[in-house]
């Protein structure tokens, strides 16, 4: 079953499989999300902030724990689990996240 995702404040949707992390599902479906690490979970910008469903969110590893640690504090306001990073995200539900830098390719 694919879940929906929606992205503000781009207002983009697209589809993720079960087993997908929401990087690939985005690259797939054509829009460019925000990483320089190109989904190794190293350099942290991917991450964005859950708006609505984060009970649809896979538990975060330890790693991404760790990894998350320096964004969530530029973040205080959010609650600590609904900063993710989009290369290690998978969703069993439909979503809407907040990413600044995630735009359409042929934008």
């Amino acid at each position: 079953m694919l879940s929906r995702v929606t992205v503000e404040p781009a207002s983009l949707t697209f589809e993720v499989g079960p087993d997908e992390t929401m990087l690939a599902a985005a690259a797939r479906s054509g829009i460019l999300w925000p990483t320089v690490c190109k989904g190794a979970g190293a350099c942290k910008t991917c991450y964005f902030l859950i708006r609505s469903g984060a009970q649809h969110f896979s538990p975060p590893t330890p790693r991404e724990q760790q990894e998350l640690m320096w964004v969530r504090r530029r973040h205080q306001d959010v609650p600590e689990d609904h900063v993710r990073l989009a290369c290690q995200a998978n969703v069993s539900g439909d979503v809407t996240v907040f990413c600044k830098g995630a735009r359409a390719a042929h934008a």
